[in-house]
């Protein structure tokens, strides 16, 4: 069985889809087609015999030290044959230049990461629960985040994050408008929330990222946004640890902690985001 290494492109997006149901993941073609568009030259594949058996990507953040890597996966019956170290050397390699190296590993990909050079700076879980049916209830400030907000939650998200991320918040918002909610009181931003566009065929919904300055906030944004209309989708949402109101109220609506991650950093130390980055972009897209 002959296996290569390359770029993959927008092209990919189905085969990285199949990769991505076989690990459990289950992303669609066009959630893969963004994570591909996002990690434009940094994302990097095995085939064996033409088969997509593994995948790493990076992205580094424009006028930035950092780069984030991500939808580090290998197909389970390729597993066991230095795949993911492979790909692992070879997107750092790509990125030797940048300072500072980012990644979310779970607690199988934790030991080569960390044999790597990668250092912890936090803990965090994936967290699945049911969407609900009711609307929460008023909140003041609360409103539908607009095309106008986006520079406010740029310089929000570069607050808590570190690193300004305009096209990344650009394009989830894009992608999905109807699920972008916004805390303002007085002209001041106190918090926001994206998600991604549903997957009905998956009947899932995922949290893009939920910041906030208070936990009160923070729950009334998520609140938000997992409305649906028959509240019969599965919420998917990356949580820090320490943030227990809203860990609680996931676990309240039929929620449980799928996957225990850590926040590991390579090169340069970085200090690690503020308590308000409460929910960060998903481990598979930066």
């Amino acid at each position: 069985m002959t296996h290569s290494i390359r770029t993959l492109n927008f092209n990919d997006r189905n085969a990285l889809s199949v990769l991505s149901y076989a690990i459990g993941w289950e992303q669609s073609p066009e959630t893969c087609g963004n994570i591909l568009e996002q990690a434009a030259g940094y994302c990097l594949g095995v085939e064996y015999d033409g088969r997509l058996a593994g995948c790493a990507a990076g992205m580094r953040y424009p006028d930035s030290d950092v780069a984030f890597l991500f939808e580090i996966i290998v197909h389970p019956e390729f597993q066991r044959r230095g795949i993911a170290r492979t790909l692992l050397a070879e997107v750092m390699r790509l990125l030797e230049n940048c300072p500072t190296l980012r990644l979310y590993g779970t607690p199988a990909g934790e030991p080569i990461y960390a044999q790597a050079g990668f250092r912890p700076y936090g803990k965090l879980g994936r967290y699945f629960c049911r969407t609900w049916r009711q609307a929460p209830a008023p909140v003041p400030g609360l409103q539908p985040m607009q095309p106008n907000d986006l520079t406010g939650v740029v310089d929000f998200d570069r607050e808590n994050f570190g690193v300004a991320r305009q096209a990344l918040l650009d394009n989830l918002y894009c992608h999905n408008p109807g699920g972008a909610f916004v805390i303002r009181r007085n002209g001041r931003l106190e918090g926001f929330v994206l998600t991604r566009a549903d997957e009905p065929a998956a009947g899932k919904r995922n949290i893009s990222t939920l910041q906030a300055h208070t936990p009160e906030d923070a729950l009334a944004l998520l609140q938000a946004a997992g409305c649906t209309p028959d509240g019969g989708m599965t919420l998917i949402i990356d949580i820090f640890d320490g943030n227990d109101a809203i860990i609680d109220f996931i676990l309240r609506n039929e929620g449980k902690k799928i996957t225990p991650m850590t926040a590991m950093q390579f090169g340069v130390p970085l200090p690690p985001p503020s308590p308000a980055y409460i929910a960060p972009v998903g481990a598979d897209i930066g």
